[in-house]
């Protein structure tokens, strides 16, 4: 009876952050947020770090002296109460009756609001700069409909989105039933909140919808042209047939 040889590979000199197994054997979690933060597979899986760090996964060793010594990445969330304690079983009681959502996803929307606040108060919150940069490109520069979405959030006004807004408006947004909709779209078009929408408030908010489309289609064009240059990307001594990869009729 043969027996097989079993290799694994180690990540050479990398010590696990967390079990401290050195060499990580197996797969190999790099923090790409961290300056120098690694974990192994097991502890990985524990969910044993910061929630909102993103991890590279590395299968084949690198070489010890080419191991970055410095952050890879700027951090994606710009949460600052990752760590805040989960909200109590009354609250989840008053939100389940007061929206759409089950337990199960508002405690989802709970860590994704978590990994999204930046406000130093006891419930957290997103403020206004926070709420742009989530928007990306479209949060750049300032705009009617922005503004409203934000206001629409933003129910007691105060800048500032807390936990209880977050659900409330994306329960209309998700699950509404169309006379919710309704409701919060003529709020959203009455802007001096007169109970009427006027001509000219209609005026603005579609030129304001015009402008926020075409910023869109402005990022999106830019990235479908940076795809096609690297897609046609030939060399000067290749014919100009060769970037027309489709058979002539």
């Amino acid at each position: 009876m043969t027996s097989k040889k079993v290799t694994c590979k180690s990540a050479g000199g990398i010590t696990c952050n967390k079990c401290n197994m050195s060499p990580i054997r197996g797969v190999r979690y790099k923090c790409a947020n961290c300056v120098d933060f690694d974990l192994c597979e097991m502890c990985e899986g524990a969910n044993s770090h910061v929630n909102t760090h993103v991890f590279l996964k590395i299968r084949i060793p690198i070489p010890p002296l080419a191991n970055p010594r410095s952050a890879l990445l700027p951090a994606f969330y710009p949460g600052k109460h990752h760590n805040k304690p989960p909200i109590s079983p009354e609250k989840y009681k008053e939100l389940q009756y007061t929206s759409h959502f089950d337990q199960v996803e508002l405690e989802a929307l709970y860590e994704q609001f978590k990994s999204l606040s930046t406000v130093d108060r006891d419930e957290g919150g997103i403020d206004r700069e926070t709420f742009e940069q989530c928007l990306g490109p479209l949060g750049l520069e300032k705009n009617l409909i922005t503004e409203r979405i934000f206001a629409f959030f933003d129910q007691d006004g105060d800048n500032i989105i807390n936990f209880s807004e977050i659900v409330a408006g994306l329960s209309v947004l998700c699950k509404g039933n169309l006379d919710e909709k309704i409701e919060y779209a003529f709020k959203g078009y009455d802007l001096d909140e007169d109970g009427y929408i006027s001509r000219d408030e209609l005026y603005r908010m579609y030129k304001s919808y015009f402008y926020l489309s075409m910023e869109l289609v402005r990022d999106v064009v830019s990235a479908m042209e940076d795809e096609m240059m690297d897609t046609f990307e030939f060399s000067a001594s290749q014919p100009v047939s060769a970037a027309f990869n489709v058979a002539m009729p």
